[in-house]
């Protein structure tokens, strides 16, 4: 199997963790731990694809002010890192994400200097230099989104995370993105948002994925659905889990197995990211 193309971002992770409960009334909360860790979410993809054996080639960009840490870490994972673009006088993206006791994130995300038309330019050189045999768009800002859709509209075996950026998406960004990609993977309250701006959405997809944290994944291919039961597990930190579950669909999928076997396959790489703190420590 030739490179995996993986789009979105790359960001440095501060996990922070609380006893309280979020209300209407909320206006201070007392952290129990924080956890520093790497992240973002074309990485964790990147990061999961590696470790099951492929080989992701992430479209990122890096701030020049802090990135040295990250660029460690890459080579230590043995990440291809020809596909990050380096910004000058720049930081990284930031993720600071606040867990709850029952697992319940809240995520605050500075985007960093990622520039749309640099992204572009360096996927059309990779497609030029390596064999690319799938993409996954992560979350991103949802014009990037969309133009780095159209620039893989030749190519095959083509993902679509939307991620948080779901209930930001207008209707023809919707239908624009969805006729460049092959399969749309969310959560359900993405795919709720993504429902509510255009009617009759999973007709636009070849494959949808629906992840529902501890409850099943619905997967509808051909206008038949089913879904796939997510065993109870233990809980340490959530964060990346959805990543984990995308890279881990994408290599069964890739590799041939069935809708339900790529869906577990996911699961129990989610299950495994679940049970550590922070994104790409499992």
């Amino acid at each position: 199997m030739g490179s995996i193309l993986v789009t979105g971002t790359l960001a440095y992770d501060d996990i922070c963790f609380h006893a309280d409960h979020w209300s209407g009334e909320t206006r201070n909360i007392k952290l129990t731990r924080l956890e520093s860790s790497y992240g973002g979410c074309a990485m964790n993809i990147a990061y999961n694809l590696k470790k099951l054996g492929l080989e992701p080639l992430p479209v990122v960009h890096a701030g020049d002010l802090d990135f040295e840490a990250y660029a460690t870490h890459l080579a230590e994972l043995g990440v291809n890192d020809i596909g990050v673009i380096r910004v000058a006088d720049a930081r990284c993206s930031k993720g600071i994400i606040f867990t709850g006791p029952d697992g319940t994130q809240i995520t605050a995300f500075y985007p960093g200097p990622a520039t749309t038309h640099q992204s572009v330019e360096r996927i059309e050189a990779l497609g030029r230099n390596h064999a690319i045999d799938a993409s996954i768009i992560a979350p991103d800002l949802p014009e990037s989104m969309l133009e780095i859709a159209t620039a893989l509209r030749d190519t095959r075996n083509r993902f679509w995370c939307p991620g948080q950026y779901a209930d930001r998406l207008t209707e023809p960004l919707i239908r624009s993105t969805a006729s460049n990609i092959d399969t749309l993977i969310v959560n359900r309250h993405e795919f709720e948002a993504m429902e509510q701006t255009v009617s009759g959405i999973t007709n636009l997809f070849h494959v949808l994925v629906i992840t529902a944290g501890p409850g099943p994944v619905t997967l509808v291919t051909d206008g038949r659905s089913t879904t796939v039961a997510v065993p109870t597990t233990q809980m340490i930190d959530p964060t990346g889990c959805g990543d984990a579950f995308t890279a881990g669909f994408v290599t069964g999928h890739l590799g041939g197995r069935t809708l339900t076997d790529s869906a577990l396959e996911g699961i129990e790489l989610a299950a495994r990211c679940l049970l550590c703190y922070g994104a790409q420590a499992h």
